[in-house]
């Protein structure tokens, strides 16, 4: 019994020295508490006003209503930009360019022709007619890309050219086609002469006829025969009303305008095409051995100028 007096008794006095401890506390508190509200009395200052939050379940507030801005809030409006002008690119399109087959020979070669430019004048140039010319050949092959290269030249005309009309007899290199016929006397001209060499009739060749289809088709108002021929006797020979044309020509390549080749050519293209169609037609002969490239540099201007002049 006196041992449990004497814990019970230990207990009590520790209860009364928290009980103590507490009450300090509490009027610690208590004076920092009053020596706050002092100090806020005697500056002036008004207690602050407790901000209680509002409960989590509560709706958000309404949203303040929309007031729409005063015009001219942003300033005064800037002046438009100015339109942009169009940049054209100043291009001139290219002529037209094409090449066709316009006949067959009797071997079954094709024939060319390249078609330069689609409107004005029409100008036909064809070389090779005799195989065993190739210069010629080679001179209308040279026009063929001066005029690739130089399209500004046919805008306004047009021009065709046949570098080999005659393509078996170039292959083989002689004068006349597989059927030994010379084309240029197988033309019908009113002094056409039927023989072996001619042909048994006027057109009877196929390489004849592909040239007369395209004079008869296109209608040029100038004609252009290039040949190569020995002896010296270079010249610009014209038929038809073309006098002029070869005088022109002789001021670039200084050959001779001549009416006449100086010996009778039955049959032959100048007889039909300007004798007796009334085309201005040139037949310019080369010398036989001058190389066709040779050919060309010495004759270049004198046929650009005559195209550039027209029938």
């Amino acid at each position: 019994m006196t041992a449990v007096l004497a814990v019970d008794g230990d207990a009590a006095q520790a209860n009364g020295h928290a009980a103590r401890e507490s009450g300090r506390r509490m009027g610690l508190i208590c004076a920092a508490l009053g020596c706050v509200v002092f100090s806020l009395m005697s500056t002036g200052c008004p207690p602050r006003e407790l901000v209680v939050p509002p409960p989590m379940n509560s709706s958000p507030p309404p949203p303040p209503p929309y007031r729409p801005m005063p015009p001219g809030w942003l300033g005064p409006r800037p002046e438009p930009l100015p339109p942009r002008k169009a940049v054209v690119r100043q291009t001139k399109a290219a002529p037209s360019t094409r090449a066709e087959q316009v006949g067959t020979s009797v071997n079954g070669a094709p024939i060319y022709m390249h078609t330069f430019g689609t409107t004005g004048p029409t100008t036909l140039v064809f070389g090779g007619i005799h195989g065993d010319e190739e210069n010629s050949s080679v001179m209308a092959e040279r026009l063929v890309e001066h005029l690739r290269a130089n399209p500004q030249f046919t805008a306004n005309r047009r021009i065709l050219v046949i570098p080999r009309a005659n393509p078996d007899g170039l292959a083989r290199g002689t004068r006349g086609n597989i059927n030994k016929v010379d084309l240029n006397r197988n033309f019908p001209a009113s002094n056409f002469k039927r023989s072996n060499r001619h042909g048994g009739q006027p057109l009877s060749e196929p390489e004849s006829r592909a040239i007369a289809q395209v004079v008869n088709t296109h209608r040029p108002s100038l004609i252009f025969s290039l040949h190569s021929i020995a002896n010296g006797a270079k010249c610009n020979n014209y038929d038809g009303p073309a006098q002029a044309i070869a005088q022109l020509m002789s001021r670039f390549n200084s050959y001779a305008a001549k009416g006449s080749i100086g010996y009778p050519t039955p049959g032959s293209f100048g007889s039909w095409a300007g004798k007796d169609k009334g085309i201005a037609t040139i037949t310019l002969e080369i010398p036989k051995s001058m190389p066709g490239n040779t050919g060309w540099a010495q004759n270049k201007d004198a046929i650009l100028k005559a195209i550039e002049r027209g029938a």
